[in-house]
C-alpha cells in the first residue's frame, strides 16, 4: 500500500503525517471531518459534497479515508478499501 493518497481536488496527502480523524460534523448537507496533521495543520474533508459552485471540495467518506490511513501505517495491504479509492494511491 502506497502512503500518498490522491484527493479529487488535486491535493496529495501523506498517511504518514496524520496524527488523529475528528469525527464527522456540520449540517447534514456539508457534513465534513477534520485531519490534523504532525506539526499542526489541518484539513477539511467533505463526507458527500464532491462539488461546491465555485470549486472542487476534498470529498471522501470518512470510513474509506480511515481504513486507507489504516493500511498506511501498519502496511497491510489486505484492509478492505473499494477499488474507486484504492485507484487514487500512488
Amino acid at each position: 500500500m502506497n502512503r500518498v493518497l490522491h484527493l479529487p481536488d488535486g491535493s496529495d496527502i501523506n498517511l504518514l503525517l496524520i496524527t488523529d480523524v475528528s469525527p464527522i460534523g456540520g449540517d447534514k448537507d456539508w457534513q465534513r471531518y477534520v485531519v490534523n496533521f504532525i506539526g499542526g495543520q489541518k484539513i477539511e474533508i467533505y463526507e458527500k459534497r464532491k462539488y461546491s459552485e465555485t470549486q472542487i471540495l476534498k470529498q471522501m467518506p470518512r470510513i474509506d479515508f480511515i481504513k486507507a490511513w489504516t493500511a498506511a501505517i501498519t502496511n497491510n495491504d489486505n484492509i478492505y478499501l473499494p477499488q474507486e479509492y484504492r485507484d487514487k494511491f500512488s
